[in-house]
């Protein structure tokens, strides 16, 4: 008896690169695919640029954006705090405030000296320094003597207490 063996045959060899690389597109090389497949990513690579430099600029827009309003809710919050503790003293007649980018000057108008209402008004100035220390905050406390405000107001200002 004779014995049969099995001989595996060879593989067969692929006779087209776009068969053997699985290109669906008959009469395209590998090269050609490659062209496509680089060009493809070429273009992802454009946009995704694109779009960082897109984020980037929104990101700064809304960083500055919030930065003002920030600076601004900041003020706001001085100005009504330091009018809410000046109607405290029956002796202030009236309380301008200049506001600037950073900046805070208020202008508290007294009829007569009083040592004790000023050292009270330094004290809350004090406390907002501490408290809002990014923000240049300036007080001038003046005596009219019987003058009006207007001739002793050197910078205009919105008044605060009437």
């Amino acid at each position: 008896m004779k014995q049969e063996y099995n001989i595996p045959q060879a593989k067969r060899r692929f006779s087209d690169l776009s068969e053997e690389y699985g290109c669906a597109f008959t009469g395209v090389t590998i090269c050609g695919r490659v062209a496509l497949e680089k060009e493809k990513y070429a273009q992802l690579e454009e946009e995704l640029v694109r779009t960082k430099r897109e984020r980037e600029t929104y990101r700064v827009g809304f960083e500055s954006l919030l930065g003002l309003l920030n600076r601004s809710f900041r003020q706001d919050l001085i100005i009504e705090t330091f009018k809410q503790r000046m109607v405290e003293f029956p002796e202030i007649k009236s309380v301008y405030c200049l506001r600037k980018k950073n900046m805070l000057s208020f202008s508290v108008f007294m009829n007569e000296e009083n040592w004790a209402v000023e050292d009270k008004i330094y004290e809350i100035y004090g406390e907002l320094i501490d408290n809002f220390s990014e923000i240049d905050i300036r007080i001038r406390v003046l005596r009219l003597w019987g003058r009006k405000e207007d001739e002793i107001l050197a910078v205009e200002g919105v008044r605060l207490l009437v």
